[in-house]
Parts: structure tokens; sequence; C-alpha cells
């Protein structure tokens, strides 16, 4: 893949841990719906920001604040900086372990790309972002709550007004118990919105394309699913695939979209 010349420039890097003697060694073993993920790449976000500031006050202010307030939150969700331990013995499973001197990477780094054409909404060449985002080697657990932790932290300048809102991450694990219960409870009697709308985009493609089969499938959040139902301050992936597939011949037909919507509710 080709992308559009930049010119990047590191700044610095870094490697940030939580504060020393704050956390003892633990392990996070994962649940069936991290496991369904391992095979995936991770999810990259980029989050862009106004900050018309000088580069001399960028490296000698703005750096160490973020790299202290990072260590502050790393505090509260070791799993960032722990280690994806995948079956160290065939009866083990997978875990998140982490350990005293543990980091997160951090690079800084400026380009000549054009903000306000990166900003502006107007079409743009997609493969002009992909040079702002690290490639990363290991698989990353990816939640808004950590950069709005993170945030919080940053603007009070401790962890107290974060703290006093109790809303700690939820490192608690779900059973299985969990799990066979959704698998019975999915099936729904009547068909909401989302249902309607994806089969009517279900029937639409398959008018569309000449392919023998239809496959569709979407990522539900499966949180309000469960019984008792997940924290919002859970910790971990609560997300599914649901789909369907069928002959295209069959979605074609004049009740075809009244097909689609009961393979979805399904």
């Amino acid at each position: 893949m080709a992308f559009l010349p930049i010119l990047k420039v590191v700044l610095e890097k870094s490697q940030v841990s939580p504060p020393r003697a704050t956390i003892d060694t633990r392990s996070l073993p994962l649940t069936f719906f991290d496991i369904s993920w391992l095979p995936f790449s991770p999810v990259h976000n980029l989050f862009v920001y106004e900050f018309p500031i000088t580069k001399t006050h960028f490296v000698e202010t703005i750096v160490p604040n973020l790299k202290h307030y990072l260590s502050i939150t790393l505090q509260l969700f070791s799993p960032f900086v722990g280690n994806l331990i995948l079956f160290p013995t065939p009866n083990k499973p997978p875990k998140i372990r982490y350990t005293e001197g543990d980091f997160v990477p951090v690079t800084f780094a400026e380009c000549t790309l054009d903000f306000n054409d990166l900003t502006g909404n107007h079409p743009r060449d997609w493969d002009k972002f992909y040079p702002l985002i690290l490639s990363l080697d290991t698989l990353q657990n990816t939640r808004f709550r950590f950069p709005m932790a993170w945030t919080s932290i940053a603007r009070s300048g401790t962890n107290e007004s974060f703290l006093a809102k109790g809303d700690f991450p939820l490192h608690d694990r779900l059973g299985d118990q969990n799990y066979h219960q959704f698998l019975e409870e999915t099936r729904i009697s009547t068909n909401s919105n989302l249902t309607i709308a994806c089969a009517y985009i279900l029937s639409c493609i398959a008018k569309s394309r000449n392919n023998e089969l239809q496959v569709f499938g979407i990522i539900i959040d499966c949180r309000t699913r469960l019984v008792p139902t997940v924290p919002s301050n859970y910790f971990g992936n609560c997300l599914a695939t649901c789909g369907t597939m069928e002959i295209t011949s069959v979605l074609i037909e004049k009740d075809g979209f009244v097909t689609a919507a009961k393979l979805l509710g399904e």
C-alpha cells in the first residue's frame, strides 16, 4: 500500500509506566468475548485537536505533562500496560498479566500535513491518515473510557476529581453462564428499526450483485442484552458479531425484504 509522502519528525520516544509500587502483579483472564476477537487486528483511533502553540512549548511543557498524567491514569487501567499471554500451557487459558516495570510506548512526532485539510468537512484521500497511526505489534484493548479518564486527570492536575466520581474501571470477568444465557435469549419476537434497516440494505445489495451467496454481518453491543446487564464501567470486550447468509435468488424475490428481516431477527 503506497502512502502519500509526508515529513514526519519524531520528537521523542518514551516508555510510560504507572507510578512505582502502586500496583501489585496481577492477571486478568480473557472471557469468551475477548477470545473471539483475537484473530482480528486491533482498532486504530485517531483524535485530532486544534492547539496552536509553539514547538518549544509543546516539547518542554505539554509532553512532560501528558506523560505524567498518563502514568497516573495507567494506575487505574493496569491491563493496558500488561502483556497478553496466549496459552502459556495447553491447560492454561489466555490472560493479560501486569508486573512491575511494564510500560506503554509513547511517541511524539510532527508532520507537514495540513490540519484544516484533515479536519475539514470535504472529501479527501483516505491514505493521508494512515501515516499518523503507529503500527501495533500486540493486541490492545481499546475503550473510550481510558482517554476520557486521561483527559479528566490532566485537566484537574490530579486523579482526585476522577476518583470522586466513583467511575472506576470494573475488572470483574463475565462467566460462561452469561454467554450461554445470551445465546438462549438472542431470538427476538419483533423486528427493531435496526433489523428493518439492515434487511432493506441486504435485499438491495442482493439485487445489485451477482454473487450466489449473500453474507451480512454487524457488530452488536451485548452489555444490555445480558442478565444482569453489564455495568457501563466494565473493562473488557462485550461485543459480538451478528449475521446471516442466504442465496441471492431468495433475497431478490418479491418477499426478499421480509425474508431478510426474518433471517436477521433470528
